[in-house]
């Protein structure tokens, strides 16, 4: 098992930002479920949150843990999850030995996915929610091959500086991993981000959400939005969004072929239907799914 190292310099906080302890308390109240129901195994995410929240999660509170969260948002949340692990399985077994996760948060897949033994992972995200990880889980042993912790702001940094400088090589294929992040950045840097991604040797791949461009600029309500927008819009604003039928567009102009995009129905189909699971689902979020096209 490997040690995960810290590239450069980060700052302390005393907790994650709000959106990177929601999507973990999602994970940890999966782990509740009976194994044979259960979306994923993460033994790790107890170690990202307060103890209090922990034994809370697994008892009388969940429900109001649940409610705070929003209409259909844990569903959405464990499902994304589900499907982003298992695109990162079947890439990483089919060669990929480089993964990349843009704006980690407290993503625990390096040190929760037996697939990730031959592969290197870079972790990117702010300094502050990247600190608290990295104190959190420093005496867990990574499963992956090599995991570095590279602190940096993709709203104004270059990507490809970061990844020269953490030294990525980019001859050989990569996986870029890009969840619950680009609707809180501005629409130049989500396109520079791509621009980066799809200069990269064809065979690699972006997994990445992006939430309802109807849902960001209000023409659709739903009860997630009734409830949520208004706290969101205080602490950690949306800026950014599509709408479905302009992804692959998008991606296309960028060299990156669309091979995937899903959401509530498909994630009722795939997933919640063969586990016999009746799980309540938004549909404010999709995750898609591309690689990047020969030349």
């Amino acid at each position: 098992m490997a040690r995960a190292r810290l590239g450069r310099k980060a700052h302390r906080r005393t907790r994650p930002s709000r959106t990177a302890w929601g999507a973990a308390l999602c994970r940890l109240i999966e782990q509740g479920q009976p194994p044979a129901a259960r979306l994923f195994n993460d033994p790790v995410v107890g170690r990202l949150l307060d103890p209090r929240t922990v034994a809370m999660a697994d008892g009388p509170m969940r429900e109001l843990y649940l409610s705070e969260l929003g209409s259909g948002t844990y569903g959405a949340q464990v499902m994304r999850t589900r499907y982003i692990d298992d695109v990162v399985t079947g890439l990483v077994e089919g060669g990929t030995t480089q993964v990349v996760i843009l704006g980690a948060g407290l993503d625990t897949r390096a040190f929760r996915l037996p697939v990730l033994a031959g592969a290197t992972v870079l972790e990117l995200d702010l300094p502050a929610t990247q600190q608290y990880k990295v104190e959190r889980l420093r005496d867990v042993p990574a499963l992956a091959a090599q995991v570095t912790f590279i602190p940096t702001d993709l709203a104004t940094e270059p990507l490809a500086d970061v990844l020269d400088a953490a030294g990525l090589e980019r001859a050989k294929p990569v996986l870029f991993v890009w969840e619950g992040v680009t609707q809180y950045l501005p629409e130049a840097a989500v396109r520079s981000t791509l621009a980066c991604i799809g200069a990269s040797v064809p065979g690699s791949a972006l997994v990445f959400t992006y939430v309802r461009r109807s849902i960001i600029d209000g023409s659709e309500r739903d009860p997630w939005s009734d409830e949520e927008r208004p706290r969101l819009d205080a602490s950690e604003p949306w800026l950014f969004g599509l709408a479905p039928a302009e992804v692959g567009g998008l991606l296309d102009s960028y060299g990156l072929g669309l091979v995937d995009d899903v959401g509530k129905a498909e994630f009722q189909c795939r997933y919640a239907d063969p586990l016999g699971r009746h799980v309540a689902l938004n549909d404010v979020e999709r995750v898609a799914l591309a690689v990047v096209r020969a030349a």
